[in-house]
């Protein structure tokens, strides 16, 4: 079953929609570009009281351009725009349209001859294109909407000037109770280890959305804690046409190194204003599935549509009623583990683990993922990364010591029987004690429900 986030926004932001929400999942999502800063401290108030072990993931913006429209504009077909940075071009019979930061280059690759806003949605044809401002020709009538993203196919983003903004967001965000943060535009591992160096506490959730993206993409899945795929940035930037061949290299690195992918923009978009998906979507998801992503993220499907409910609602029981019968990615025997192939040839089976450091995570993904896996520790950030992977289950424990029992172990065990065996009768327990790094789990045990009563 795949987990899901929820982003909060006006439409969800009430305590009575909260609780509501926290009753279905425990993942939650703030975007730091919109709101206030009194905003986002009253909503992560809110949530921790309704639910103190619900995670909060708040992404922090890069230096991605945005409009600075202060109202919704209307773009008429074949209309002449001018986004500016700072200072407005002299030019005066186009419409002026001032941008949030610099508009990146794209120096790698020769320059395209469109651009876009709103992630990909709206195009115009390239007029000039200049270090503060671009001017281009709209494709087609529509409405700009408030802080509407702008992208450059191949575009490079100043990685230093980047760093400079997240340290500048960090430094606020870290007084706030949250769990993990989002980094856009990630381009290299660097960036990363600067902000695990900085903020230890925090899960690094890396958002690969560009074409410098996916050319570091193997240390950027290898360094973060979790990684987020932006469909909507990412075509935009690498072209329509490299989506899916880009999805598919995110998507293999994040496996290698045995990181939780969220599938993140346009999930259910077209639920917001009908109680339905289009096929497309449901196709989407079905692909998501087979591509063993481990979270969907809703976005304007919850911060903003009058629909959350029911888009909720219709994702739970899309969840419900849909198996995984073959992920392209998982082949048993692509691993020479024997503790594992055991595992694996045990039929109608889950798994318990008793986790103290976080070394085993990586041997946990060679576990079939039609298994579920219920993991007990004391340590509560590994705990957090854990609960972004789609079919592992998360419980906090006191201390795991070295005086820790088997007895102990089958107390907890049937505290939490009904969740453990809801499935099944019979449950795979590993214990690793107190592993040092690399070493393997190497012992198991067969559990019976009946044993529990």
């Amino acid at each position: 079953m795949k987990k899901f986030i929820v982003t909060v926004g006006p439409s969800t932001e009430k305590s009575s929609s909260l609780k509501y929400i926290l009753k279905k999942t425990n993942l939650i999502r703030l975007n730091f570009s919109h709101n206030s800063i009194d905003w986002h401290e009253k909503i992560i108030k809110k949530i921790k009281l309704i639910k103190k072990d619900a995670i909060i993931l708040i992404d922090i913006p890069g230096i991605k351009p945005r409009t600075l429209n202060d109202k919704p504009i209307l773009i008429k077909k074949n209309q002449k725009v001018i986004f500016y940075f700072k200072k407005k071009p002299k030019n005066n019979k186009y419409l002026s349209i001032p941008l949030s930061n610099i508009i990146p280059t794209t120096k790698r690759i020769n320059k395209s001859n469109f651009f876009s806003v709103d992630d990909g949605n709206f195009k115009f044809k390239t007029i000039m294109y200049k270090k503060d401002y671009i001017i281009g020709s709209s494709y087609e009538k529509f409405v700009l909407e408030k802080l509407k993203g702008i992208n450059i196919v191949n575009s490079i983003y100043d990685s230093k000037l980047q760093e400079k903004k997240y340290l500048q967001s960090l430094k606020i965000i870290s007084k706030l109770n949250v769990d993990a943060v989002g980094l856009s535009y990630i381009q290299n591992a660097k960036t990363i280890n600067l902000v695990k160096k900085k903020y230890p506490k925090l899960l690094v959730v890396s958002k690969i959305e560009n074409y410098e993206g996916i050319l570091k993409v193997e240390e950027i899945c290898k360094t973060s804690d979790i990684i987020m795929i932006d469909r909507g940035d990412l075509s935009a930037e690498v072209g329509e046409e490299n989506l899916f061949e880009s999805i598919l290299e995110i998507n293999k690195f994040s496996k290698k190194y045995s990181k939780p992918i969220i599938m993140a923009t346009e999930n259910l978009r077209s639920m917001v204003n009908r109680n339905t998906p289009d096929k497309s979507e449901i196709i989407a998801l079905g692909m998501s599935k087979m591509l063993d992503v481990d979270s969907l993220m809703l976005s304007e499907e919850t911060a903003t549509s009058k629909n959350w409910k029911i888009i909720i609602n219709w994702l739970l029981n899309y969840n419900k009623k849909t198996k995984l019968k073959n992920n392209i990615f998982f082949n048993a025997d692509n691993f020479n583990n024997p503790l594992f192939d055991k595992i694996n040839s045990l039929k109608n089976t889950n798994v318990i683990i008793f986790l103290k450091k976080g070394y085993l995570i990586s041997e946990i993904k060679k576990i079939d993922p039609s298994k579920e896996i219920f993991i007990f520790s004391d340590n509560q950030k590994l705990l957090n990364n854990l609960e972004f992977y789609s079919n592992i289950f998360t419980f906090k424990i006191n201390l795991i010591d070295k005086k820790f029992s088997q007895i102990k172990m089958n107390s907890l065990i049937k505290k939490y029987k009904k969740y453990i065996f809801r499935k099944y009768n019979e449950v795979i327990l590993i214990f690793t004690s107190f592993p040092i790094k690399g070493s393997k789990a190497n012992t198991f045990s067969l559990l019976k429900k009946r044993n529990f009563n």
